[in-house]
């Protein structure tokens, strides 16, 4: 099939964005979703492969478009950048930060303390693994197919290989699970400025609700 790029998802995204007054994005790649609400630039790599020129034409080319644009001619990851800019109908010289939000944008965030999550983590393990988590890995493995770069799958993968016990994988599978919550939380206020929510409490609803209502009259 055909691969699904962050640029197709931009794309898609920023089309539907036009069509609805007030949309809402619901979970996601912290990168993709940041990549499609602020100035990030991608070129449709499909189409950059049917205009292609030598490496000194490119520099030409860039020359001619944007004279005021200054780049160091032997950077060629800078150099093809610029290239692809100008395909798209861009000027490298104008280009603007990636911090900047295209549009008025209010991020909010789940989080909840550490030792809540590492207790709903060991509950949510324990009912995969219930729910056929290690049949569903066996079957995999039976076919060929051995996940060594998803969460659950590669600790699983280690327990039906021998090398660790089940109580071992699973207290891997939090432990990595936590470290990766713990970098996308920390990616997430440092990136994108959100207003942090307890998913546990009893307001939560509400309390979303009247953040959401008093951003829309602002």
């Amino acid at each position: 099939g055909t691969e699904y790029s962050v640029y197709n998802y931009q794309k898609d995204l920023r089309d539907l964005i036009k069509k609805i007054d007030i949309p809402f994005i619901v979970g996601g790649s912290g990168f993709y979703i940041k990549s499609s609400l602020y100035n990030y630039e991608f070129h449709d790599e499909s189409k950059s492969k049917e205009v292609d020129i030598s490496y000194e034409e490119k520099i030409k080319l860039i020359k001619e478009k944007d004279p005021k644009y200054i780049f160091d001619e032997s950077n060629h990851r800078r150099v093809d950048r610029a290239y692809e800019m100008i395909l798209s109908g861009l000027l490298p010289s104008t280009k603007k930060s990636k911090n900047k939000p295209l549009y008025d944008i209010l991020l909010l965030y789940l989080d909840m303390p550490r030792y809540k999550q590492e207790a709903l983590m060991y509950k949510r393990v324990d009912k995969q693994i219930e729910d056929g988590f290690i049949e569903e890995v066996t079957k995999l493995r039976e076919d060929g197919i051995i996940i060594k770069d998803i969460i659950g799958y590669r600790e699983l993968n280690e327990y039906l290989d021998g090398s660790i016990t089940l109580d071992e994988a699973k207290e891997k599978i939090v432990r990595t699970s936590f470290q990766f919550s713990k970098r996308q939380r920390t990616w997430f206020k440092n990136q994108m400025n959100p207003v942090i929510l307890d998913p546990l409490s009893s307001t939560l609803v509400e309390d979303a609700i009247n953040i959401i209502k008093r951003f829309i009259k602002t």
